[in-house]
């Protein structure tokens, strides 16, 4: 019989509350992760492969982490792999996104916001990682992402601009348009890049809207399966029930309110043509309807 997991440090509530903790208990954790990687060899790659959940931001990420974090034998240091760290915005190449990958431990959950990148598939898969790429309406991402950016995360890069606009409707302009700042172009510049996951091979893409609705069972069993097929195990009854209720939005530090289509009343008439205008391929490459 599987034991629930217990709680890691890492999900403590003081912990998940303060930026700073996280990223220093993250860097602490390091050594044993460095030392669970040298012991490891190939065999246990195959027998317990990393996962990455990969994403655009504000699109779920750490929801969709709950799960692959409930699956047995997996494991969690703090590690998170962003293409452009929030606190430089000077975005690493694609070899640096791939050795840092490559550092990966068996049977661990990895957080990410990268872009489709072929060195990323190719890092992916000499450690037979499963990616989980979950993606959601990028007008509910500006929705989100002006709010975090504001209000949620002091350490952010874009947090002084953001904090000192007026209001909401001006906030959720400027996530649209971008700013000077060449690390935060307009939306269609800053998220196109992710779209061509959709169609790479092996990847596990999931809707936002539909791991928060009435498919999430669908949607979390379609990465069970996955996972049983690229680790030749089975995951019992116990733990399978442990991983279709282990959302829990609470405990994500970075959630505020959740919800699909609030852009439809959050979003001002002026900013929804604005974003049609800006960003209608975006839309289109991630089969969302501009109305």
């Amino acid at each position: 019989m599987c034991r629930m997991k217990k709680m890691s440090l890492i999900d403590h509530p003081l912990i998940l509350r303060s930026n700073l903790a996280r990223k220093l208990l993250a860097y602490a954790l390091q050594a044993p992760r460095a030392i669970a990687r040298s012991a490891s060899s190939q065999s246990n790659y195959a027998q317990r492969p990393p996962i990455l959940v990969n994403s655009i931001p504000k699109s779920g990420t750490h929801m969709l982490m709950q799960v692959a974090r409930a699956i047995p034998n997996t494991s969690y240091y703090g590690s998170f792999v962003a293409r452009t760290p929030s606190w430089s915005r000077t975005a690493r190449s694609p070899s640096t996104i791939a050795r840092l990958i490559r550092k990966a431990t068996p049977g661990e959950v990895i957080g990410a916001h990268l872009p489709y990148d072929m060195e990323t598939v190719a890092a992916l898969a000499s450690l037979n990682a499963l990616h989980i790429f979950i993606y959601r309406d990028p007008r509910d991402v500006v929705i989100s992402e002006a709010n975090y950016l504001a209000k949620m995360n002091r350490w952010h890069s874009m947090h002084r601009v953001f904090s000192r606009l007026s209001s909401d409707e001006e906030r959720i302009r400027t996530c649209i348009e971008g700013t000077s700042d060449p690390q935060f172009p307009n939306v269609n510049t800053r998220l196109i890049g992710y779209a061509p996951w959709l169609s790479t091979p092996g990847v596990i893409s999931v809707r936002y809207e539909d791991l928060y609705g009435a498919k999430r069972d669908q949607e979390i069993m379609r990465i069970v399966h996955q996972y049983e097929r690229q680790s030749g195990s089975s995951i019992d009854q116990n733990s399978l029930r442990s991983i279709l209720n282990a959302i829990d939005p609470t405990r994500s530090h970075t959630f505020h309110s959740g919800g699909i289509e609030k852009w439809r009343t959050l979003m001002s008439e002026a900013n929804q043509q604005l974003f049609r205008s800006t960003a209608s391929p975006l839309l289109s490459s991630l089969g969302y309807q501009p109305q």
